[in-house]
């Protein structure tokens, strides 16, 4: 509901401005230039109203649960996803999801990826949804590894066990995928294992 309100309060100021240019005032090249700044405004603000939007959803809690964890924690779905999951847009139905968005304004988040013996991935997103980094599989590694994510104004030190994310923007959505493709039993085993 935010997102949209924004969206209209926008378009409507830029319209009102555009409408408010009588033909003797406004020449083409300042319609041209109005229209180049609502494209602008569209293409550069929405991700990140829409990414705020979904942080504001998905972090609207005090108890971490399946679905809903505070800024800075993960979150463990505990089963795979179905045609009424509404959260992320078209969601895989054979992978089990862990996510966390980060508030890297103040300090630098570590996350340990485990050894995995099976397609796991973890995209680091800015607040526009730019993949910045890819850790696991299809990325850098399988075996386990310690990365240090940090904002635009880390000036700190990276320490030699670990491997540093360096975000361009505070906030910082990670994804994680696990794929299941084995059987009920081998899920549930799996998803045990997310409960750690």
């Amino acid at each position: 509901m935010k997102k949209k309100l924004v969206l209209i309060l926008v378009l409507g100021i830029l319209v009102t401005s555009l409408s408010g240019c009588s033909e003797k005032t406004a020449t083409t090249t300042d319609q041209a230039e109005l229209w180049q700044n609502v494209s602008d405004a569209y293409v550069y603000c929405l991700p990140l109203v829409l990414v705020n939007a979904t942080k504001e959803t998905m972090t609207n809690t005090v108890v971490p649960s399946h679905t809903r964890a505070p800024v800075n924690q993960l979150i463990h779905a505990k089963g795979l996803a179905t045609a009424a999951s509404k959260d992320i847009v078209t969601p895989n139905v054979d992978t089990v999801y862990s996510q966390s968005f980060l508030d890297l304004e103040d300090t630098p988040m570590v996350y340990v990826k485990p050894q995995t013996d099976r397609f796991c991935s973890v995209e680091v997103m800015d607040a526009y949804t730019n993949a910045v980094a890819i850790l696991g599989s299809g990325g850098d590694t399988q075996a386990q590894q310690t990365y240090l994510i940090t904002g635009p104004n880390y000036q700190g030190s990276v320490p030699d066990n670990m491997k540093q994310v360096a975000m361009p923007t505070n906030l910082a959505w990670m994804l994680i995928r696990v794929v299941c493709n084995r059987s009920e039993e081998h899920t549930s085993e799996l998803q045990s294992r997310v409960d750690l």
